[in-house]
């Protein structure tokens, strides 16, 4: 199993009856092709407007995947999420494609997200998603968009950073603390 948690490929997650279905441990935003992004939104939008609720991520992914609008399709995703797991995923991927793309406001997302889907994590989950958001703590994030990167990629580029930042003499950015520190130390 991977350390940091499976990447979830959007027309997988558009096959889920459920949004139970999906992890939330997973990496949601890794680079889509733009001729699959295509053909996923095709045949989503063949489906009509009684998308489940996977699908609706889907649709999200996929949008951002091309650079169309995807705000308000999120901005639905998160109101029709059938219950706190749900929504806590929504906040979990709308953070991680702004990170993908190193933008400095998907950092708040990732942590109000973490902070819902604590409750719903398992103990491994738990701490893939506190470790990855831990080493991502240290990716230097900007107002300017970039193309968005693989999780591999994020991680490796943090690792640089946190490297350069400890070599400077600078304190390592902290990563967000558990909503509830009973549960670290006892």
């Amino acid at each position: 199993m991977d350390p940091n948690g499976p990447i979830v490929d959007p027309a997988w997650a558009a096959a889920r009856a459920r949004a139970a279905d999906l992890p939330l441990d997973g990496w949601y935003a890794e680079p889509f092709p733009a001729g699959e992004a295509r053909a996923l939104l095709c045949r989503l939008g063949a489906a009509g407007p009684g998308l489940a609720w996977p699908a609706r991520l889907a649709e999200v992914i996929a949008r951002a995947a091309l650079e169309r609008p995807w705000e308000a399709a999120w901005m639905n995703l998160r109101a029709l999420a059938p219950d706190g797991r749900a929504a806590a995923l929504a906040e979990l991927v709308r953070g991680q494609l702004l990170v993908a793309r190193r933008l400095r406001a998907g950092r708040a997302h990732l942590e109000a997200g973490f902070r819902l889907a604590a409750p719903h994590l398992d103990a491994r989950g738990y701490l893939v998603l506190l470790r990855r958001h831990a080493r991502l703590a240290a990716l230097p994030l900007s107002e300017a968009p970039r193309p968005p990167a693989p999780l591999a990629a994020l991680l490796a580029e943090a690792g640089v950073a946190a490297r350069l930042a400890a070599a400077a003499g600078r304190a390592r950015p902290r990563a967000p603390a558990p909503p509830d520190r009973c549960d670290t130390v006892g």
